[in-house]
């Protein structure tokens, strides 16, 4: 089965250079030129490092963050940049694209979460709340919702429809690294520095139940596209598989000690994950 594979890399210059990897069989890494060979766009533009990034839905841009408190919009075809958006006082270390493609969410060190109109570059809304810096966010499917974790060990959930805070979960112990939505929008999964899993319910955002496995930071975290499996990554290298309706996991695959970086679910379930060395398993 071909799996491809869009990959980030982020240079402490302020490049942005994005790889596409397409590839057969059961492992690869980008360090393994006799299987595939990226094909690379450097995209300029960062007067500092870039820190994060999101793709629109469907592929054809890309947004970056970085610690030159700014966000450019890049049309991915081309390289081009299409816009930048300012307005955050410090490092943007979150971005999130809506499903819808419409808007783009931002979170910074300087403790805000804006969101964005992507076709006009104008700001929706500048959330206020947390009390630390912004470390990861997520839309709902429905574009109704938007989940933002921080290092002030909290989750808020903001409604979208007039940029009100709904809920503050605040179970974990240490910094939100991860967040993800179901696909049917009924679950939040939420991952921490303290190493555990939160699964959320949405209609009353009450904590399910707490996974726990893994002896790393739970650093990235995806759900199956019928959300009955949940895969979360970590800092000790491992991933692991769990059914949405336990608290038991199906497996877990450790590649060496590096951290992951990412997980996702290909066409046919499979599971891919993407590692801080450049190896990528799936």
């Amino acid at each position: 089965m071909a799996v491809a594979l869009g990959l980030l890399f982020f240079l402490s210059v302020g490049f942005l250079s994005l790889a596409t990897l397409a590839g057969r069989g059961t492992s690869a890494s980008l360090k393994d030129s006799t299987t595939t060979r990226p094909e690379l766009v450097l995209q300029t533009g960062h007067s500092k490092g870039v820190d994060c990034s999101a793709f629109g839905p469907d592929g054809s841009w890309l947004a970056s963050g970085g610690s030159d408190n700014a966000i450019k919009i890049w049309q991915v075809a081309s390289g081009r940049e299409l816009r930048a958006l300012t307005g955050h006082t410090n490092y943007v270390k979150s971005l999130a694209a809506s499903r819808n493609g419409q808007w783009l969410a931002s979170g910074s060190s300087d403790r805000t979460v804006k969101v964005w109109e992507v076709a006009t570059g104008h700001e929706l809304y500048s959330l206020p709340g947390h009390t630390s810096s912004i470390e990861v966010l997520a839309f709902s499917p429905d574009n109704r919702w938007l989940a933002s974790g921080s290092a002030d060990k909290t989750v808020k959930i903001w409604n979208l429809t007039n940029g009100k805070e709904i809920k503050t979960l605040n179970d974990h112990t240490e910094r939100v690294m991860a967040l993800a939505f179901s696909g049917d929008g009924k679950w939040l999964a939420s991952g921490s520095a303290d190493t555990t899993v939160k699964l959320w319910d949405t209609s009353n955002w009450r904590i399910l139940r707490t996974l726990r496995k893994q002896n790393g930071k739970i650093t990235a975290l995806a759900f199956g596209s019928d959300s009955g499996w949940l895969a979360s990554g970590s800092s000790d290298g491992t991933v692991c598989l769990w059914p949405t309706e336990s608290d038991r996991e199906r497996f877990n695959m450790k590649h060496d000690a590096s951290s992951v970086i990412a997980v996702a679910f290909g066409s046919g379930g499979a599971l891919i994950s993407a590692h801080q060395d450049g190896g990528i398993e799936f």
